[in-house]
């Protein structure tokens, strides 16, 4: 298992950045550590 760390640059909540990197780990997170 690897980890994996998102950084968010974006102040926007719910802005498409934050919505790609959220969704981005969603996906990852189910076979890796996922910290965000």
């Amino acid at each position: 298992m690897s980890k994996i760390v998102v950084l968010v640059g974006s102040n926007r909540k719910g802005g498409n950045t934050d919505l790609l990197a959220q969704a981005f780990a969603e996906g990852a997170g189910e076979r890796h550590q996922v910290e965000r």
